[in-house]
Protein backbone atom coordinates (compact mmCIF):
# COMPACT_ATOMS: atom_id res chain seq x y z
CA UNK A 1 0.00 0.00 0.00
CA UNK A 2 1.13 3.49 -0.90
CA UNK A 3 -1.04 5.86 1.30
CA UNK A 4 -2.40 6.03 4.59
CA UNK A 5 -5.76 3.94 5.56
CA UNK A 6 -7.89 6.72 4.90
CA UNK A 7 -11.81 6.39 4.93
CA UNK A 8 -12.44 6.57 1.40
CA UNK A 9 -9.49 4.06 0.56
CA UNK A 10 -10.93 1.77 2.80
CA UNK A 11 -14.54 2.03 1.81
CA UNK A 12 -12.90 1.07 -1.89
CA UNK A 13 -11.38 -1.73 -0.48
CA UNK A 14 -14.23 -3.13 1.49
CA UNK A 15 -16.51 -2.34 -1.24
CA UNK A 16 -14.74 -4.41 -3.99
CA UNK A 17 -13.73 -7.11 -0.70
CA UNK A 18 -17.28 -8.01 -0.89
CA UNK A 19 -17.93 -8.32 -4.42
CA UNK A 20 -15.02 -10.35 -4.50
CA UNK A 21 -15.90 -12.84 -1.97
CA UNK A 22 -19.62 -13.56 -3.64
CA UNK A 23 -18.18 -13.65 -6.72
CA UNK A 24 -14.76 -15.57 -6.89
CA UNK A 25 -14.65 -18.17 -9.64
CA UNK A 26 -12.74 -20.41 -8.11
CA UNK A 27 -8.97 -19.63 -9.85
CA UNK A 28 -6.07 -20.06 -8.20
CA UNK A 29 -2.95 -18.32 -8.78
CA UNK A 30 0.25 -20.20 -8.51
CA UNK A 31 2.06 -19.29 -5.29
CA UNK A 32 3.05 -22.02 -2.67
CA UNK A 33 4.86 -21.27 0.72
CA UNK A 34 4.96 -24.43 3.42
CA UNK A 35 2.96 -22.80 6.52
CA UNK A 36 2.87 -25.15 9.49
CA UNK A 37 -0.04 -25.07 12.07
CA UNK A 38 2.05 -22.43 14.89
CA UNK A 39 2.30 -19.92 11.76
CA UNK A 40 -1.12 -20.31 10.07
CA UNK A 41 -1.74 -16.37 10.61
CA UNK A 42 -0.21 -15.97 7.58
CA UNK A 43 -3.21 -16.48 5.71
CA UNK A 44 -2.92 -12.49 5.76
CA UNK A 45 -1.40 -13.13 2.13
CA UNK A 46 -4.97 -12.85 0.53
CA UNK A 47 -4.97 -9.25 -0.58
CA UNK A 48 -1.55 -10.10 -2.54
CA UNK A 49 -2.05 -13.34 -3.69
CA UNK A 50 -5.88 -12.52 -4.98
CA UNK A 51 -4.23 -8.94 -6.51
CA UNK A 52 -7.35 -7.82 -4.90
CA UNK A 53 -8.12 -3.25 -4.81
CA UNK A 54 -5.00 -3.56 -2.24
CA UNK A 55 -1.24 -2.78 -2.86
CA UNK A 56 1.11 -4.87 -0.91
CA UNK A 57 3.04 -3.15 2.03
CA UNK A 58 6.55 -4.86 1.65
CA UNK A 59 8.71 -5.62 4.62
CA UNK A 60 12.09 -3.50 4.55
CA UNK A 61 15.48 -5.62 4.04
CA UNK A 62 17.40 -6.72 6.60
CA UNK A 63 19.48 -4.23 8.27
CA UNK A 64 17.27 -1.20 6.92
CA UNK A 65 17.61 1.29 9.77
CA UNK A 66 13.98 1.59 11.19
CA UNK A 67 11.91 4.07 10.58
CA UNK A 68 11.64 7.60 12.84
CA UNK A 69 8.88 7.94 15.55
CA UNK A 70 7.47 10.26 13.85
CA UNK A 71 3.65 9.35 13.30
CA UNK A 72 0.44 10.50 14.10
CA UNK A 73 -2.84 8.90 14.92
CA UNK A 74 -5.82 11.59 15.24
CA UNK A 75 -9.92 10.87 15.09
CA UNK A 76 -13.11 11.97 16.37
CA UNK A 77 -15.54 10.55 18.94
CA UNK A 78 -18.90 10.54 17.60
CA UNK A 79 -21.68 8.67 19.05
CA UNK A 80 -23.66 6.65 16.14
CA UNK A 81 -26.72 6.32 18.24
CA UNK A 82 -27.52 10.45 18.07
CA UNK A 83 -25.23 11.70 15.70
CA UNK A 84 -23.23 13.80 18.40
CA UNK A 85 -20.24 14.48 19.02
CA UNK A 86 -18.80 13.32 22.10
CA UNK A 87 -16.23 15.63 24.40
CA UNK A 88 -13.78 15.49 27.01
CA UNK A 89 -13.54 11.75 26.71
CA UNK A 90 -10.26 9.84 27.57
CA UNK A 91 -9.03 7.86 24.63
CA UNK A 92 -6.73 4.81 25.00
CA UNK A 93 -4.38 3.97 22.24
CA UNK A 94 -3.41 0.40 22.28
CA UNK A 95 -0.10 -0.68 20.46
CA UNK A 96 1.28 -4.39 19.45
CA UNK A 97 5.01 -4.19 18.40
CA UNK A 98 5.83 -7.50 16.64
CA UNK A 99 2.60 -9.01 18.38
CA UNK A 100 3.21 -8.32 21.85
CA UNK A 101 0.87 -6.18 23.13
CA UNK A 102 2.72 -2.87 24.46
CA UNK A 103 1.65 -0.65 28.10
CA UNK A 104 -1.74 1.70 26.20
CA UNK A 105 -1.32 5.44 25.36
CA UNK A 106 -3.69 7.80 26.59
CA UNK A 107 -5.36 11.27 25.05
CA UNK A 108 -8.10 13.68 26.22
CA UNK A 109 -10.07 14.49 23.57
CA UNK A 110 -11.24 17.99 23.15
CA UNK A 111 -14.47 19.41 23.38
CA UNK A 112 -15.32 18.34 19.73
CA UNK A 113 -14.35 15.54 20.33
CA UNK A 114 -10.96 15.71 18.62
CA UNK A 115 -7.61 13.49 19.61
CA UNK A 116 -4.49 13.00 18.66
CA UNK A 117 -1.66 10.99 19.56
CA UNK A 118 1.89 11.89 18.09
CA UNK A 119 5.58 11.06 18.19
CA UNK A 120 4.46 6.86 17.10
CA UNK A 121 6.52 4.07 15.90
CA UNK A 122 5.43 3.72 11.80
CA UNK A 123 7.46 0.69 11.42
CA UNK A 124 5.67 -2.61 9.93
CA UNK A 125 5.71 -4.18 12.85
CA UNK A 126 3.53 -2.28 14.93
CA UNK A 127 -0.02 -1.57 14.84
CA UNK A 128 -1.83 0.02 16.86
CA UNK A 129 -6.06 0.45 17.64
CA UNK A 130 -7.51 2.96 19.93
CA UNK A 131 -10.73 2.98 21.79
CA UNK A 132 -12.68 4.80 24.27
CA UNK A 133 -14.26 4.18 27.05
CA UNK A 134 -18.20 5.38 27.32
CA UNK A 135 -21.02 4.62 29.95
CA UNK A 136 -18.66 2.32 31.35
CA UNK A 137 -18.15 0.26 28.44
CA UNK A 138 -15.13 -0.11 25.92
CA UNK A 139 -15.64 0.43 22.58
CA UNK A 140 -12.88 -0.63 20.21
CA UNK A 141 -11.79 0.67 16.67
CA UNK A 142 -10.07 -1.07 14.20
CA UNK A 143 -6.76 -2.60 13.55
CA UNK A 144 -4.37 -0.25 11.81
CA UNK A 145 -1.11 0.09 11.38
CA UNK A 146 1.09 2.97 8.79
CA UNK A 147 1.71 2.14 5.03
CA UNK A 148 5.59 2.77 3.97
CA UNK A 149 6.28 5.98 3.97
CA UNK A 150 3.12 7.15 5.70
CA UNK A 151 3.03 9.22 9.11
CA UNK A 152 -0.27 10.29 9.62
CA UNK A 153 -3.70 7.90 10.08
CA UNK A 154 -6.57 8.59 11.14
CA UNK A 155 -8.98 6.47 13.83
CA UNK A 156 -12.37 7.68 13.97
CA UNK A 157 -14.61 6.00 16.87
CA UNK A 158 -17.81 5.65 17.13
CA UNK A 159 -20.13 4.97 20.06
CA UNK A 160 -23.56 4.05 20.74
CA UNK A 161 -25.95 3.77 23.57
CA UNK A 162 -26.27 0.36 25.10
CA UNK A 163 -28.23 -2.83 25.95
CA UNK A 164 -27.73 -6.21 27.93
CA UNK A 165 -30.72 -7.39 25.17
CA UNK A 166 -28.73 -9.92 22.93
CA UNK A 167 -32.23 -10.70 21.06
CA UNK A 168 -31.06 -8.82 18.13
CA UNK A 169 -27.74 -10.72 17.90
CA UNK A 170 -27.55 -12.86 14.77
CA UNK A 171 -24.47 -14.90 13.12
CA UNK A 172 -24.73 -14.56 9.68
CA UNK A 173 -21.76 -17.03 8.61
CA UNK A 174 -20.56 -19.73 10.81
CA UNK A 175 -17.22 -20.88 8.57
CA UNK A 176 -14.93 -24.59 10.10
CA UNK A 177 -12.18 -25.94 8.39
CA UNK A 178 -11.25 -29.44 9.84
CA UNK A 179 -7.77 -30.68 9.08
CA UNK A 180 -5.50 -33.35 9.84
CA UNK A 181 -1.85 -34.38 8.90
CA UNK A 182 -0.78 -36.65 12.38
CA UNK A 183 -2.65 -39.74 13.53
CA UNK A 184 -4.68 -38.90 16.63
CA UNK A 185 -5.20 -34.78 15.88
CA UNK A 186 -7.31 -32.58 14.06
CA UNK A 187 -6.74 -28.69 13.55
CA UNK A 188 -9.90 -26.81 12.96
CA UNK A 189 -10.01 -23.22 12.36
CA UNK A 190 -13.26 -21.51 12.90
CA UNK A 191 -14.56 -18.26 11.74
CA UNK A 192 -17.55 -16.23 12.58
CA UNK A 193 -19.46 -12.96 11.77
CA UNK A 194 -21.92 -11.85 13.74
CA UNK A 195 -24.64 -8.77 13.22
CA UNK A 196 -26.73 -6.99 15.60
CA UNK A 197 -30.13 -6.29 13.89
CA UNK A 198 -31.08 -3.90 16.85
CA UNK A 199 -30.13 0.52 17.13
CA UNK A 200 -27.96 0.16 20.18
CA UNK A 201 -24.61 -1.83 21.16
CA UNK A 202 -24.99 -5.38 22.27
CA UNK A 203 -22.63 -5.08 25.89
CA UNK A 204 -23.36 -8.64 27.75
CA UNK A 205 -22.67 -8.84 31.32
CA UNK A 206 -19.84 -8.08 33.94
CA UNK A 207 -18.61 -11.51 35.37
CA UNK A 208 -17.56 -11.98 38.56
CA UNK A 209 -13.90 -11.43 37.99
CA UNK A 210 -14.99 -7.37 36.91
CA UNK A 211 -14.42 -8.92 32.96
CA UNK A 212 -17.28 -7.98 30.07
CA UNK A 213 -18.44 -10.93 28.29
CA UNK A 214 -20.40 -10.21 25.05
CA UNK A 215 -21.20 -12.83 22.36
CA UNK A 216 -19.87 -16.21 23.06
CA UNK A 217 -19.57 -19.65 20.67
CA UNK A 218 -19.02 -22.69 22.36
CA UNK A 219 -15.97 -25.21 21.46
CA UNK A 220 -15.84 -28.90 21.18
CA UNK A 221 -15.02 -31.30 24.44
CA UNK A 222 -10.89 -31.77 24.22
CA UNK A 223 -10.29 -28.12 22.37
CA UNK A 224 -7.05 -27.40 23.42
CA UNK A 225 -3.95 -25.07 22.14
CA UNK A 226 -6.49 -22.34 21.48
CA UNK A 227 -5.00 -19.71 19.19
CA UNK A 228 -6.67 -16.29 18.47
CA UNK A 229 -6.32 -15.01 15.03
CA UNK A 230 -7.14 -11.08 16.35
CA UNK A 231 -7.07 -9.76 19.86
CA UNK A 232 -5.43 -10.85 22.89
CA UNK A 233 -6.93 -13.40 25.28
CA UNK A 234 -7.72 -12.54 28.45
CA UNK A 235 -8.46 -8.88 26.92
CA UNK A 236 -10.36 -8.93 24.20
CA UNK A 237 -10.93 -12.59 24.55
CA UNK A 238 -11.85 -14.76 27.39
CA UNK A 239 -11.55 -18.53 27.45
CA UNK A 240 -14.54 -19.29 29.34
CA UNK A 241 -16.17 -22.97 30.47
CA UNK A 242 -16.85 -24.35 27.26
CA UNK A 243 -15.98 -21.72 25.22
CA UNK A 244 -14.97 -18.44 24.07
CA UNK A 245 -16.17 -14.86 25.09
CA UNK A 246 -15.20 -11.35 23.69
CA UNK A 247 -15.23 -8.56 25.76
CA UNK A 248 -16.05 -5.92 22.80
CA UNK A 249 -19.55 -4.45 22.15
CA UNK A 250 -21.60 -5.59 19.13
CA UNK A 251 -22.31 -2.03 17.49
CA UNK A 252 -25.74 -2.20 15.17
CA UNK A 253 -25.02 -3.38 11.72
CA UNK A 254 -24.35 -6.04 9.64
CA UNK A 255 -21.43 -8.06 10.05
CA UNK A 256 -20.15 -5.89 12.45
CA UNK A 257 -18.32 -8.15 14.87
CA UNK A 258 -15.72 -10.85 13.72
CA UNK A 259 -14.19 -13.93 15.65
CA UNK A 260 -11.31 -16.27 13.76
CA UNK A 261 -9.24 -18.82 16.01
CA UNK A 262 -8.04 -22.38 15.05
CA UNK A 263 -7.67 -25.24 18.11
CA UNK A 264 -5.97 -28.59 18.46
CA UNK A 265 -8.56 -31.91 19.05
CA UNK A 266 -7.04 -34.84 20.14
CA UNK A 267 -8.90 -38.17 18.95
CA UNK A 268 -8.80 -42.12 19.80
CA UNK A 269 -10.77 -44.79 18.23
CA UNK A 270 -13.34 -44.69 15.24
CA UNK A 271 -15.17 -41.72 15.78
CA UNK A 272 -15.02 -38.15 16.90
CA UNK A 273 -17.98 -35.57 18.34
CA UNK A 274 -17.75 -31.98 17.63
CA UNK A 275 -21.28 -30.78 18.69
CA UNK A 276 -21.63 -27.69 19.96
CA UNK A 277 -24.46 -25.24 20.95
CA UNK A 278 -25.46 -22.15 19.20
CA UNK A 279 -26.26 -19.06 21.56
CA UNK A 280 -27.47 -17.33 18.42
CA UNK A 281 -29.40 -17.83 15.53
CA UNK A 282 -27.37 -19.13 12.77
CA UNK A 283 -28.16 -17.70 8.60
CA UNK A 284 -25.52 -19.82 7.27
CA UNK A 285 -22.92 -22.98 8.13
CA UNK A 286 -20.56 -23.87 6.11
CA UNK A 287 -17.90 -26.45 6.49
CA UNK A 288 -15.00 -28.19 4.79
CA UNK A 289 -13.03 -31.88 5.79
CA UNK A 290 -10.08 -32.68 4.28
CA UNK A 291 -10.45 -35.71 2.41
CA UNK A 292 -8.20 -38.56 3.90
CA UNK A 293 -10.99 -41.11 4.61
CA UNK A 294 -12.93 -39.88 7.63
CA UNK A 295 -16.80 -38.40 6.90
CA UNK A 296 -18.21 -35.70 8.38
CA UNK A 297 -22.22 -36.54 9.82
CA UNK A 298 -24.64 -34.26 10.95
CA UNK A 299 -28.27 -33.67 10.92
CA UNK A 300 -27.79 -30.13 10.35
CA UNK A 301 -25.58 -30.13 7.62
CA UNK A 302 -26.17 -31.22 4.02
CA UNK A 303 -23.16 -32.77 1.97
CA UNK A 304 -22.42 -29.90 -0.82
CA UNK A 305 -19.91 -32.19 -2.65
CA UNK A 306 -15.97 -32.17 -3.30
CA UNK A 307 -13.62 -28.86 -3.92
CA UNK A 308 -10.03 -29.82 -5.15
CA UNK A 309 -7.64 -27.08 -3.40
CA UNK A 310 -4.12 -27.17 -4.29
CA UNK A 311 -4.10 -30.59 -5.10
CA UNK A 312 -5.92 -31.68 -2.27
CA UNK A 313 -9.41 -32.76 -1.87
CA UNK A 314 -12.17 -31.80 0.56
CA UNK A 315 -15.32 -32.80 1.56
CA UNK A 316 -18.18 -29.78 1.71
CA UNK A 317 -21.07 -29.15 3.96
CA UNK A 318 -23.70 -26.75 4.40
CA UNK A 319 -26.71 -25.93 6.48
CA UNK A 320 -29.04 -22.45 6.79
CA UNK A 321 -31.22 -21.33 9.44
CA UNK A 322 -30.19 -22.78 12.60
CA UNK A 323 -32.15 -21.71 15.68
CA UNK A 324 -30.55 -20.12 18.43
CA UNK A 325 -30.88 -22.36 21.64
CA UNK A 326 -30.20 -25.41 19.22
CA UNK A 327 -26.99 -27.82 19.20
CA UNK A 328 -25.08 -27.77 15.99
CA UNK A 329 -24.47 -31.73 15.72
CA UNK A 330 -20.61 -32.78 14.07
CA UNK A 331 -19.65 -36.15 14.45
CA UNK A 332 -16.12 -37.25 12.48
CA UNK A 333 -16.39 -41.14 11.65
CA UNK A 334 -14.47 -43.37 9.86
CA UNK A 335 -11.36 -42.37 11.52
CA UNK A 336 -10.00 -45.57 11.65
CA UNK A 337 -9.25 -45.52 8.19
CA UNK A 338 -7.56 -42.02 7.46
CA UNK A 339 -4.64 -42.08 5.25
CA UNK A 340 -2.37 -39.75 7.33
CA UNK A 341 1.09 -40.41 7.82
CA UNK A 342 2.69 -39.67 10.87
CA UNK A 343 5.08 -37.10 11.13
CA UNK A 344 9.31 -37.75 10.88
CA UNK A 345 11.84 -35.17 11.13
CA UNK A 346 12.89 -31.95 12.67
CA UNK A 347 9.87 -30.00 13.98
CA UNK A 348 8.15 -33.12 14.73
CA UNK A 349 5.91 -32.10 18.24
CA UNK A 350 3.79 -34.15 20.11
CA UNK A 351 2.01 -31.24 21.06
CA UNK A 352 -1.55 -31.72 19.70
CA UNK A 353 -1.57 -27.58 19.55
CA UNK A 354 1.53 -27.82 17.57
CA UNK A 355 -0.48 -30.18 14.77
CA UNK A 356 0.46 -28.99 11.31
CA UNK A 357 -3.25 -28.20 9.76
CA UNK A 358 -3.66 -30.41 6.88
CA UNK A 359 -2.00 -33.45 4.99
CA UNK A 360 1.80 -32.30 4.63
CA UNK A 361 2.59 -28.92 4.84
CA UNK A 362 0.04 -26.59 4.37
CA UNK A 363 0.74 -23.67 1.96
CA UNK A 364 -0.47 -20.14 2.15
CA UNK A 365 -2.06 -20.70 -0.81
CA UNK A 366 -4.16 -23.32 0.04
CA UNK A 367 -5.50 -22.26 3.68
CA UNK A 368 -6.28 -18.86 1.83
CA UNK A 369 -8.33 -20.91 -1.17
CA UNK A 370 -9.96 -22.86 1.45
CA UNK A 371 -11.59 -19.86 3.63
CA UNK A 372 -12.23 -17.90 0.16
CA UNK A 373 -14.36 -20.99 -0.50
CA UNK A 374 -16.41 -20.56 2.70
CA UNK A 375 -16.59 -16.61 1.88
CA UNK A 376 -14.63 -15.70 4.89
CA UNK A 377 -13.00 -12.81 3.55
CA UNK A 378 -14.57 -10.62 5.24
CA UNK A 379 -13.34 -11.85 8.89
CA UNK A 380 -9.93 -12.57 7.67
CA UNK A 381 -9.14 -9.32 6.26
CA UNK A 382 -10.68 -7.28 8.81
CA UNK A 383 -10.25 -9.00 11.64
CA UNK A 384 -6.34 -10.72 10.92
CA UNK A 385 -4.94 -9.15 7.53
CA UNK A 386 -3.99 -5.51 9.83
CA UNK A 387 -2.36 -7.06 12.77
CA UNK A 388 -0.39 -9.84 10.62
CA UNK A 389 0.78 -8.16 7.51
CA UNK A 390 4.11 -7.43 8.81
CA UNK A 391 4.97 -11.09 9.30
CA UNK A 392 3.90 -12.06 5.64
CA UNK A 393 5.59 -8.70 4.00
CA UNK A 394 9.16 -10.14 3.52
CA UNK A 395 7.75 -13.47 1.95
CA UNK A 396 5.57 -11.89 -0.06
CA UNK A 397 8.47 -9.43 -1.34
CA UNK A 398 10.37 -12.41 -2.19
CA UNK A 399 8.09 -13.85 -4.24
CA UNK A 400 6.96 -10.93 -6.10
CA UNK A 401 11.06 -9.74 -6.87
CA UNK A 402 11.61 -13.69 -8.50
CA UNK A 403 8.38 -13.38 -10.54
CA UNK A 404 6.96 -9.85 -11.90
CA UNK A 405 5.78 -11.72 -14.46
CA UNK A 406 3.09 -13.24 -11.80
CA UNK A 407 2.79 -9.77 -10.17
CA UNK A 408 1.77 -8.85 -13.40
CA UNK A 409 -0.89 -11.58 -13.77
CA UNK A 410 -2.29 -10.66 -10.56
CA UNK A 411 -3.09 -7.32 -11.35
CA UNK A 412 -4.72 -7.83 -15.08
CA UNK A 413 -6.56 -10.53 -12.79
CA UNK A 414 -7.57 -7.77 -10.58
CA UNK A 415 -8.49 -5.18 -13.49
CA UNK A 416 -11.03 -8.07 -15.18
CA UNK A 417 -12.59 -8.23 -11.86
CA UNK A 418 -12.97 -4.76 -11.06
CA UNK A 419 -14.42 -4.43 -14.59
CA UNK A 420 -16.76 -7.16 -13.86
CA UNK A 421 -17.78 -5.92 -11.13
CA UNK A 422 -18.66 -2.68 -12.01
CA UNK A 423 -20.53 -3.96 -15.21
CA UNK A 424 -22.70 -5.94 -13.35
CA UNK A 425 -23.68 -2.95 -10.86
CA UNK A 426 -21.97 -4.20 -7.42
CA UNK A 427 -19.82 -1.04 -7.96
CA UNK A 428 -20.31 2.22 -8.13
CA UNK A 429 -18.87 3.98 -10.61
CA UNK A 430 -16.53 6.55 -7.86
CA UNK A 431 -15.20 3.23 -5.94
CA UNK A 432 -14.69 1.80 -9.45
CA UNK A 433 -12.65 4.37 -10.62
CA UNK A 434 -10.38 5.21 -8.18
CA UNK A 435 -9.10 1.65 -7.62
CA UNK A 436 -9.16 0.83 -11.19
CA UNK A 437 -6.40 4.05 -11.19
CA UNK A 438 -4.28 2.61 -8.57
CA UNK A 439 -4.23 -0.81 -10.15
CA UNK A 440 -3.71 0.50 -13.36
CA UNK A 441 -1.03 2.35 -12.48
CA UNK A 442 0.94 -0.17 -10.47
CA UNK A 443 0.49 -2.56 -13.58
CA UNK A 444 2.49 0.41 -15.73
CA UNK A 445 5.22 0.34 -13.28
CA UNK A 446 5.56 -3.16 -13.75
CA UNK A 447 5.69 -2.78 -17.02
CA UNK A 448 7.87 -0.34 -17.47
CA UNK A 449 10.38 -2.15 -15.13
CA UNK A 450 10.58 -5.26 -17.13
CA UNK A 451 11.04 -3.05 -20.21
CA UNK A 452 13.96 -1.64 -18.28
CA UNK A 453 15.26 -4.94 -17.75
CA UNK A 454 15.14 -7.06 -21.02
Amino acid sequence: MHSPFKKKEKEDQLAVFKFISRAWDGATPPLRRPLKFRLLPALVALPVLLGLAMSTAWAAPPGQTPPPADGTISGQVKHATTGQLVGNAEVRLRHWQSEVELAPLTARADAQGNFRFEGLDTGSQVFYRVEVTYDGVPFPGKFASFEPGATQLSLPLDVYETTADDTAITVDRFHFIIMSDQPGTFAILELYQFSNQGDRAYVGSVNKGGQRETVRVALPAGAQGLSLQGGTLGVDFLQIDGGLAATSPVVPGTDTFDMAFMYAVPYAGKTLSLNRPLYYATSSVNGLLLDVGATLTSDALTFAGQRAVQDQTYLQYSGQNLKAGATLPLQLDNLDKMKVAAPTGPGTSDNPAEASPSGGDLSQTTLLWLVLALGGIAVILGLVYPRLRPRLGGEVATAQAGDPALERQRLLLTLARLDQAYQAGRLNEAVYSRVRARRKAELMEIMHRRGEES
